[in-house]
């Protein structure tokens, strides 16, 4: 069978969800380790395309006994990241690596592997006013299957950036937005919900999307 014609910029991640700040303590007890190389294979993706992958070198990662050697290798993962649940909860992930289109594998199990990650997205706000940053943390698409149908916490990154001409009326819905969830360090106002996210979409405030799931 052909690769997938799919043109997808994928992050490899693992989610940590439901530890909130005051569950802290409880979530340092999970160790997360990048996956070997035969479990990304069996999963769809060949590990020597990987770009970015954490490699125990990087001050993201580092060398440790992994606790399930079927399907991880010795490298764990220490940067975790703050996200959105499509709900608006509070949940952290962890970043393995970009997996670009030719990281699939060329046959039906690649296929479902980016069939999995149209299902699971990951948006991500760059910030405007400070280069390489996010203006806040990034939103991915779980829902009650995603660790029985995901099993490299695999998704399509989409990027979402206001419009640069926003109406008075249009402002007023970004102020309305921002007096119930803050406003990032651009100024904007916090997205925190994957409703949110389709309202300001559909009104035509942010772009630079394709076809938001819920």
């Amino acid at each position: 069978m052909k690769r997938s014609s799919l043109n997808l910029t994928l992050v490899l991640s693992l989610l940590l969800f439901g530890f909130t700040v005051s569950n802290a303590q409880l979530a340092a007890e999970i160790r997360p380790f990048d996956f070997n190389n035969d479990y990304y294979k069996d999963n769809g993706i060949i590990a020597g395309l990987l770009q970015d992958r954490r490699n125990g070198d990087d001050r993201k990662s580092v060398f440790d006994t992994p606790t399930d050697l079927l399907r991880f290798n010795n490298v764990r993962i220490i940067e975790t990241l703050p996200a959105y649940a499509p709900d608006g909860n509070s949940i952290f992930w962890n970043r393995y690596a970009v997996a670009p289109k030719e990281s699939f594998r060329p046959d039906e199990v690649g296929d479902k592997a980016a069939q999995i990650a149209v299902i699971h997205p990951i948006y991500r706000f760059p910030s405007k006013s400070v280069p390489e940053t996010d203006r806040q943390a990034a939103m991915i698409g779980i829902d009650d299957r995603y660790f029985e149908m995901n099993p490299l916490g695999i998704g399509q990154v989409f990027t979402v950036v206001f419009r640069e001409r926003i109406t008075p009326g249009g402002q007023r819905t970004l102020d309305m937005l921002a007096e119930r969830n803050g406003r990032s360090v651009d100024g904007t106002p916090i997205i925190r919900t994957m409703s949110e996210l389709k309202d300001l979409a559909e009104t035509g405030l942010v772009r630079s999307m394709k076809a938001l799931r819920t």
